[in-house]
């Protein structure tokens, strides 16, 4: 995997109303592409609606401060449990969204 190249992946199990959101890369737009934002963020995790549990796996070496508050700010707003999963990153900004979390591991 190349984590230059900034990936957020959302997946939802509507059977058990869990989230899973994948953030690998820098936080904050980018030259060639959105990137992880804030925004991008919030509009994924509403189309989900109700939502129990979110899962949030992170390998990130950051990025911009302003961005890591708003995604940081959305998942704490959210009335769903928060497991957070840092993989092997969560440097900077990303270390303040994996702070959000219920359960850090």
């Amino acid at each position: 995997m190349d984590l230059k190249t900034p990936r957020s992946s959302m997946i939802f199990n509507a059977a058990t109303k869990v989230a899973t959101l994948s953030i690998y890369g820098s936080i904050g737009p980018g030259w060639w592409d959105e990137g992880i934002t804030g925004k991008s963020f919030d509009r994924q995790l509403k189309a989900f609606g109700d939502v129990n549990e979110i899962q949030v796996w992170i390998d990130s070496p950051g990025g911009n401060v302003f961005e890591g508050i708003s995604i940081y700010n959305t998942l704490k707003e959210h009335s769903a449990r928060k497991v957070v999963n840092v993989i092997a990153r969560a440097c900077s900004a990303a270390s303040l969204i994996a702070m959000v979390g219920d359960e850090i591991r």
